[in-house]
């Protein structure tokens, strides 16, 4: 799977922005998957 730079970024950034959920659940569970990506 070749993704690029960009669209990594990208990615990152909606799911951080999802992270302001007001459904608790789901704020942590993209923070999750922003974290993970990032460390990647």
């Amino acid at each position: 799977m070749g993704f690029d730079r960009k669209s990594i970024l990208d990615k990152i950034n909606k799911l951080l922005a999802l992270s302001n959920s007001p459904n608790a659940n789901e704020a942590k569970s993209v923070a999750k998957q922003a974290s993970d990506l990032i460390q990647k």
